[in-house]
């Protein structure tokens, strides 16, 4: 009797634990991000992560949050993507950079396929920065948020910060 009592108690626990702490997403985060001299409330889009999935469950990203330091989220949008990064940093708004605001990830990383998260940014003081982007998802009952390392930092013009100077080559 106490065995099956065991037996039934890791069982809930293994279950509570998948419902409640794993995430059908896997990222891949994009490099270290500076752009110069951006001007206050101008959007710039970055490239942040790929995503692939862990199984074949699609997730829909509903929100990105990002360290409040100076940024404000203002659009994002995952796009499918065959041969790795595609965007980069655009100067301007998600929209005009190709990326039609799709929300969902299925793109299985048993496949080798990924999906591009794509985040629009403003600077709204000094020089914005952050160190993880918090993606917001859900997928079937499950629900959660995966922080994702990918520093970004928007450059005021003047002065500049240290993360906002350019490295001499060979330094």
């Amino acid at each position: 009797m106490a065995l099956s009592a065991a037996v039934a108690a890791t069982a809930a626990g293994a279950t509570a634990w998948w419902f409640l702490w794993s995430s059908p997403l896997v990222a891949v985060p994009a490099t270290n991000v500076a752009l110069p001299d951006v001007e206050l409330g101008v959007p710039q889009t970055v490239m942040v992560a790929l995503l692939c999935l862990d199984g074949d469950e699609a997730a829909t990203i509903d929100r990105i949050t990002v360290d409040p330091a100076g940024l404000t989220v203002t659009d994002f949008a995952v796009r499918r993507s065959s041969a790795g990064p595609g965007i980069g940093a655009v100067d301007g708004p998600l929209r005009e950079s190709g990326l039609d605001g799709g929300r969902t990830v299925a793109a299985e990383c048993a496949e080798g396929a990924w999906s591009e998260l794509a985040v629009e940014l403003s600077r709204v003081n000094g020089p914005a920065h952050t160190d993880v982007v918090s993606i917001h998802w859900r997928a079937g009952v499950r629900s959660g948020v995966l922080p994702v390392e990918a520093p970004v930092t928007l450059c005021a013009p003047a002065p500049r910060d240290e993360r906002c100077t350019p490295v001499a080559a060979g330094s």
